[in-house]
């Protein structure tokens, strides 16, 4: 199957489903990898996260614990599926301001998220205190290409355990995940005079060779930027086989640029994607 994908909405619930027929060498809407043996490997990737400091409203159906039984309903193999978050998690919602993003961490780890990048909310209470959800995050991996120390160039946070990508192994092919943030951050959030977004198309440059270096075979970027930067990021990176996420929220179809499948589904627990590879 080259590129398909069903849609099932209950209420304001929406199910992408996206076809492919494997993963590595893309084809439109597909991308193609398989194990040293020649074995098709099956990954699902749930997704995308945006939830801004909000657990929804128990009496209704777009609440996170829906979100995540729902996502749960969609794993039959937890081995081969990522649960994949793309930022504005952590605020801001009047819980965050009482709990400071503790609240959807917990959650998340609860909901067993398998890696979350950064958006500029998560930065709303101030760069120490986003480490501090870090240090305490057990759960899932943070991972950011472009959030990082002005002064040194190191990753944002790597001592609390952000690494600039994270590498898992699904029945014995290597999937790259890595994250970037938009650029605008530092003009509506709160970064701290210390630390620095760098322009994604650079970061990513950079950071998709050495991921290919570390052995991945399918790259995953979590993205929070704009569907318009995610665009052009695609057509100027090479190697990128899916991007995920929306710092605009709009929900739009599913686009292939530059053989790199990008997914645009809005916020908050209205939309769960599920991006089926072979």
């Amino acid at each position: 199957m080259a590129y398909s994908h069903n849609d099932e909405i209950s209420r304001r619930t929406a199910m992408r489903l996206l076809g492919a027929a494997g993963l590595g060498a893309a084809t439109a809407g597909s991308v193609t990898a398989q194990s040293d043996g020649s074995e098709t490997i099956e990954l699902k990737l749930l997704h995308d996260t945006h939830v801004h400091g909000r657990l929804g409203n128990a009496d209704e159906s777009e609440n996170i614990e829906n979100y995540f039984g729902l996502m749960d309903s969609l794993t039959t193999n937890p081995d081969n599926t990522l649960r994949l978050g793309a930022g504005d998690d952590l605020g801001s919602s009047a819980l965050s301001t009482e709990f400071e993003g503790k609240h959807i961490v917990d959650a998340f780890e609860a909901g067993d998220l398998s890696q979350c990048t950064f958006g500029n909310h998560d930065f709303d209470f101030g760069p120490d205190v986003l480490k501090t959800r870090v240090s305490e995050t057990e759960g899932f991996q943070w991972v950011t290409a472009n959030v990082r120390k002005q002064e040194t160039g190191e990753t944002f946070a790597t001592a609390e355990g952000v690494k600039r990508f994270d590498t898992v192994d699904i029945g014995g092919i290597t999937v790259g995940v890595t994250g970037i943030l938009t650029e605008r951050a530092s003009e509506v959030t709160s970064l701290g005079s210390a630390n620095e977004v760098i322009q994604p198309t650079d970061a990513l440059s950079k950071v998709v060779p050495e991921m290919q270096s570390a052995g991945a075979d399918v790259i995953i970027v979590l993205s929070h930027v704009a569907n318009d930067a995610a665009r052009n990021i695609a057509e100027r990176v090479d190697g990128i086989d899916v991007m995920v996420g929306d710092d605009a929220a709009e929900v739009l179809g599913d686009e292939v640029v530059n053989d790199t499948i990008l997914s645009f589904v809005g916020d908050g627990y209205d939309h769960l994607v599920k991006s089926h590879c072979k």
